[in-house]
């Protein structure tokens, strides 16, 4: 599967892949990003709290399940300059803010 293949299904049949009841919430966040292959540093990389920081006003969202969606999405971890593992990740829309 396209990484955009596994948005959409990550959004529309979470339950058939076993993901977490609320991952059409974070994979709608990730639509707006890919991961990076191989994982370098990046300053667009986030960890987890981020991810949740952010979406906090939609939903409330465990560590582990946001870990969860991030992996299946192939998405990977990526030490930055002070040994803190983040997920590597690029933002690739083109939206005007």
């Amino acid at each position: 599967m396209t990484y955009e293949e596994k948005i959409t299904a990550a959004i529309n049949e979470p339950e058939k892949h076993n993901l977490p009841d609320l991952t059409p919430v974070v994979a709608m966040f990730l639509k707006e990003f890919t991961p990076i292959l191989p994982p370098v540093n990046s300053p667009q990389n986030r960890d987890s709290a981020e991810i949740a920081t952010a979406l906090e006003q939609i939903c409330s969202l465990s560590l582990n399940d946001i870990a969860k969606v991030m992996t299946w999405l192939g998405y990977r971890l990526c030490p930055d300059d002070y040994g803190q593992l983040l997920w590597a990740m690029k933002f690739t829309s083109t939206r005007r803010e």
